[in-house]
């Protein structure tokens, strides 16, 4: 016979390894219970006590051996690993672990294991088994236990702390089921009650025992028994659903044919390939003949999919093997999202493959394009003299006067020239000196207004009024500006093939075979003519270059044509033309020696034509007919301000026409003003209507030739 040695005094109480500073904030969470059940508990403890002999104050589970029932050894009991306290994962905002996501918001990866061990162990140790359920748990304790997640992981939405926060809920209720069934398979009381959990008090836990061993929960635990033994249980442990699905789709080509079906099969079979049960089984073999009669499971309906087929449609708050947070309602909200997401991705490839191409458009355009040898507005020491010509600027406005020296830059109509296109008429001229610093550019631009603000920059001039000063050097497709504005050698050009159609029309230049065209000469039998108007632009030429091919390249630019294919609107002038060519070509050099010492005669400058009888000079209205009707211009201020005031399209030059019931006159246009610049500028000539700019808009008014910027 054995006597119990009794041991009075309170077990001392050990420290818990798992506390830290939350764990203080949180305390022991306690559950109210009904008066009448306590008092219950506590008459049952006492008459079992009683019975065997115990004190009612003796620490239980604490029982001695005397006697020569001391000496008998006791079998050591094995040691177990236990539950995971995750204690290599440390406080360290600057190190958190990352957790990755699905596009529908679930964990999934290394990161996820690890949030998933740390947060079982944390609601193991903090939140007692003994609260009824998982909703009647605080704010405050939830907040706490959030922060010490966040304080180690890298998690900072909102709806990543609700899926925490549910994830915890779910591990506390099966760490509580383990416990339960632990309880349920001890032997007596003595043994339930040194299952006790540290974190809850010895009156606490015999109240849990006490409702968990009654009959009522058991009836209720038999009823879950059975509807789980329907249920077809998954291999997948600790993995999950959605992890699973992930490691599918990583491991598969295509992961838009990993379907909700192939993830059920899937998780229903062992390492071996065979199923956990007859009845996985039997569902593997239909799902494999859905999947043969070609019904697979779509993404955009994932409610009426092969799985609904095998086993019947999704509960309402829940679909299967898509993790525990998904519905119906939040995939549709995530299909539609995704979808727009999709879209956008696809429209920044098309807009990044457009900008791609683009930019490689432009560097080849770049590349092609010879580079200058001056920049825009470059000084004078980077120009290369040895191969830029001198040159003579004269007067565009009044008469010939040799306004400055510069150098020819470039003829390229393309070329910049102060943020402006150069165009087919003007060359791109470095300005040296100037001789007359008060004349007024061709081309003003918002820094530069006269010839003397112009010095050692880059300026667009008239190609008629600059004159090319270096021996040897002929100008090419530069039109002279009395034989491009002459009315006398305009022409028509028929086609090469047939005499009776007409492709363009123009002005001719010269028949000299030593002229150039394309940097080529112009040969016996052949005209150069500048193209006006295209009729057929598809006609090849007779001449072709790499660049020119066809009549539409040509359009304000010359070209060789066949004399016998030249039409000449008047034929004294065509057959005179050829025999004065030397004489104007000898007569620009000689213009040019006037012009270095002074300003030069128009009757030097402009050789006679054979057809008219008096030279441009003694034109009653001098430089109008080289102003086409309905041209842009621009009207400069007539007090002498060197300003704009308006601009508009010039309408006529005809002497005889009349501006408000008064003749225009000589040396004046009619212009039509389209928009004013100065309104407080006056007219040339008023009116009782018209005194100021802001009243000439949108009416016609006359104005000064030389006060017109023609463009």
């Amino acid at each position: 016979m054995c006597t119990t040695k009794k041991k009075r005094g309170r077990r001392p109480k050990t420290a818990n390894p798992m506390v830290n500073e939350e764990a203080g904030s949180v305390g022991n969470i306690e559950t109210q219970t009904e008066c009448q059940l306590e008092d219950e508990i506590r008459e049952d403890v006492k008459n079992e006590m009683s019975e065997e002999g115990v004190n009612e104050e003796e620490p239980e589970g604490e029982i001695e051996l005397s006697g020569e029932d001391a000496n008998v050894a006791e079998p050591k009991r094995k040691r177990q690993g236990g539950p995971t306290r995750m204690r290599d994962i440390a406080k360290d905002p600057n190190n958190r672990v990352q957790v990755d996501f699905t596009i529908m918001g679930e964990p999934y990866g290394s990161g996820s294991v690890k949030l998933s061990s740390y947060v079982g162990a944390l609601v193991r140790e903090h939140v007692p088994i003994t609260i009824d359920r998982w909703t009647k748990i605080g704010q405050d304790v939830k907040t706490v236990l959030w922060k010490s997640v966040q304080a180690r992981f890298e998690l900072d939405e909102a709806y990543q702390k609700t899926l925490v926060l549910k994830q915890m809920g779910c591990l506390w209720r099966s760490s509580k089921s383990r416990v339960v069934k632990e309880i349920m398979e001890a032997t007596n009381n003595q043994q339930r009650m040194n299952q006790r959990p540290k974190n809850v008090t010895p009156v606490d836990w015999r109240k849990f025992v006490k409702i968990k061993t009654s009959q009522s929960f058991k009836e209720l635990s038999d009823s879950y028994k059975e509807q789980r033994s329907k249920q077809i249980p998954h291999t997948c442990s600790r993995k999950g659903m959605v992890r699973l699905t992930e490691e599918m789709k990583s491991a598969s080509s295509d992961p838009s044919e990993v379907s909700r079906l192939k993830v059920l099969v899937k998780s229903r079979t062992k390492k071996d390939g065979t199923a956990v049960n007859t009845n996985a089984a039997e569902k593997i073999i239909k799902a494999a003949d859905i999947l043969n009669r070609g019904n697979p499971s779509t993404a955009s309906n994932e409610c009426e999919d092969a799985l609904n087929q095998l086993l019947g449609p999704d509960n309402p708050g829940r679909l299967r093997t898509m993790g525990r947070n998904m519905s119906k309602t939040k995939l549709a909200c995530f299909q539609v999202k995704h979808k727009c997401m999709a879209e956008m991705e696809e429209k920044q490839i098309h807009l990044l493959q457009k900008v791609t191409e683009l930019q490689e458009e432009i560097a080849k355009m770049k590349n092609q394009r010879q580079e200058p040898e001056v920049g825009e507005n470059s000084a004078a020491k980077s120009v290369n003299k040895k191969t830029q010509p001198k040159c003579i600027l004269l007067d565009w406005a009044d008469d010939d006067t040799n306004v400055a020296e510069g150098r020819i830059i470039s003829s390229d109509p393309d070329e910049a020239v102060n943020d402006t296109r150069l165009g087919h008429t003007d060359v791109k001229v470095l300005v040296e000196i100037a001789t007359v610093p008060d004349a007024y550019l061709w081309r003003p631009a918002s820094t530069m207004f006269t010839i003397q603000d112009a010095v050692e920059q880059m300026i667009a001039w008239p190609a008629a009024k600059c004159v090319n000063i270096e021996q040897g050097i002929q100008p090419e497709d530069i039109a002279e500006l009395g034989a491009k504005n002459n009315c006398l050698n305009k022409c028509k050009l028929l086609d090469l093939s047939s005499d009776d159609v007409v492709v363009a029309q123009g002005r001719w230049q010269t028949q000299d075979s030593k002229s150039l065209v394309n940097g080529l000469p112009l040969g016996p039998k052949a005209v150069k003519v500048f193209v006006d108007d295209i009729q057929q632009p598809d006609t090849f030429i007779w001449r072709p270059t790499m660049d020119v091919a066809y009549l539409e390249d040509c359009l304000q630019s010359y070209v060789v044509w066949p004399v016998n294919k030249v039409v000449f609107e008047n034929s004294t002038t065509a057959g005179a033309h050829k025999s004065t060519q030397n004489s104007e070509s000898s007569g620009r050099n000689t213009g040019f020696t006037a012009a270095t010492t002074g300003p030069k005669s128009r009757s030097d400058s402009f050789p006679a034509t054979s057809h008219g009888d008096k030279s441009p000079a003694s034109s009653q209205n001098y430089g109008a007919e080289a102003i086409k009707e309905n041209k842009k211009c621009k009207l400069m201020d007539i007090s002498g301000k060197k300003r704009f005031v308006a601009e508009g399209r010039v309408h006529s030059t005809d002497p005889e026409q009349k501006v408000h019931f008064v003749r225009l006159g000589s040396k004046a246009a009619r212009v039509w003003v389209d928009s004013v610049k100065e309104d407080d500028a006056p007219v040339w000539r008023h009116s009782d209507e018209i005194e100021y700019m802001k009243d000439a808009l949108g009416s016609s008014i006359a104005w000064p030739i030389d006060k017109l910027v023609v463009f």
